[in-house]
């Protein structure tokens, strides 16, 4: 997925257009890219839609809430760099946690699948 992704930026970086060569990268990876993130997003918004308990106040709420952790490791690397850490520092403590990292990971799919199916 990510030479895909590289080979999409590196043809829309080409592009005469600066406008249409960022369009066609912001929705090419947008595209490829959810087929990661699709796999948390998808069960959330089934769980939302399916369950008629949820007031469209409390719908979006929910999902603003979703969104707000989705995007809250990426702010925490952002700062950890700002303050200094380097990719390599990270990247050691990412290959140090990553049996970890998966099984929480897998923990959260298990949980979220409890939820789609009990709701």
């Amino acid at each position: 997925m990510k030479k895909r992704i590289h080979g999409v930026m590196r043809y829309g970086l080409g592009s005469t257009s600066i406008f249409l060569g960022g369009l066609l990268i912001g929705t090419a990876v947008t595209a490829l890219e959810s087929v990661c993130t699709g796999q948390v997003y998808v069960p959330t918004l089934v769980l939302i839609l399916k369950d008629s308990a949820f007031s469209e106040a409390r719908a979006w709420l929910l999902l603003l809430l979703y969104n707000v952790l989705f995007i809250l490791p990426l702010t925490i690397v952002f700062i950890a760099v700002y303050f200094g850490f380097r990719t390599k520092s990270l990247l050691t403590w990412s290959r140090r946690n990553v049996v970890t990292s998966k099984f929480l990971l897998g923990l959260f799919f298990v949980l979220m699948t409890l939820m789609i199916v009990w709701m």
